[in-house]
Parts: structure tokens; C-alpha cells; sequence
């Protein structure tokens, strides 16, 4: 188990894209994850409307932090892009 973080600390985490390349990135617990979120879209040249960014199968909103979620240093966010249609 990872030992937790003081409040105001940072974590390493990765973000991976679709494709599989990867940026790593440090955030703080108490930080919301919205600026980390538009940065990875802008890196990866994606629309941040149609990506969802997920931790373990978990979606990730723009509101929640490190803390909340439990994301612990050198956790991986995965970023997939949502689907529409299928269907007729």
C-alpha cells in the first residue's frame, strides 16, 4: 500500500493516450484535475469534449482531485475517446 501523501504534495502521475504515447505529469493532491485535463488534450491534440480520462476503469471528473480519487504517486490516467452511434 502506498503511504499517503501530506495535503499540499505532489504525485507523479501518467496520462496515456489512445494511441499509447504518454506524458508525465505532477499534480497536487488538492489541485483539481481540470488544467491536467485540457493540458493532456492540447499535448495529444484532442477534443477534451469527446475524451473521458479513466484510473482503473474509474471516469475522472474535472471537479475531483488526486485526494478524493485515491490516485497515489506514478498512477496511470488513461484517456479514451467516447463512442457514439452503433446503431441504426
Amino acid at each position: 500500500m502506498t503511504p499517503v501523501k501530506p495535503k499540499g504534495a505532489k504525485i507523479l502521475l501518467t496520462i496515456m493516450s489512445p494511441e499509447g504515447q504518454e506524458i508525465k505529469v505532477n499534480q497536487k493532491m488538492t489541485n483539481t484535475f481540470e488544467k491536467l485535463f485540457k493540458t493532456a488534450a492540447d499535448r495529444f491534440g484532442l477534443d477534451l469534449r469527446q475524451i473521458r480520462f479513466l484510473h482503473e476503469g474509474t471516469r475522472l471528473r474535472p471537479e475531483e482531485t488526486p485526494e478524493i480519487t485515491g490516485l497515489a504517486d506514478e498512477d496511470v490516467i488513461d484517456i479514451q475517446v467516447q463512442q457514439t452511434g452503433g446503431a441504426y
